[in-house]
């Protein structure tokens, strides 16, 4: 069975001057770029990760935010990044089995 992850993003309707493209980094090796209005799958292994979001806003990486979670065999983890209303403030992940 896979064991994978699907990254999703939520903006707000306020929030459409932000960029469209967001990166996630998990484990500081495995980048995942999210595309304008989807959601992004990876495969990884079972066990434990941590997983880093961020966005490039007036050249700066704004909304970083990072934690950690456990995955087992043949799970599937939905993660979502909510960007925060100020673009220098952390952005919020929950994620949901």
């Amino acid at each position: 069975m896979k064991t994978k992850i699907i990254l999703t993003i939520k903006k707000k309707p306020m929030q459409w001057l932000l960029p469209s493209n967001f990166d996630a980094v998990i484990d500081d090796q495995t980048e995942i770029e999210v595309p304008k209005n989807e959601n992004a799958h990876a495969d990884i292994e079972p066990g434990n990760h941590t997983i880093r979001v961020s966005f490039r806003y007036l050249g700066m990486d704004c909304g970083k935010t990072q934690t950690s979670f456990t995955i087992k065999e043949g799970e599937t983890l939905l993660i979502t990044y909510k960007v925060p209303q100020v673009v220098f403030s952390e952005g919020e992940i929950t994620i949901e089995r």
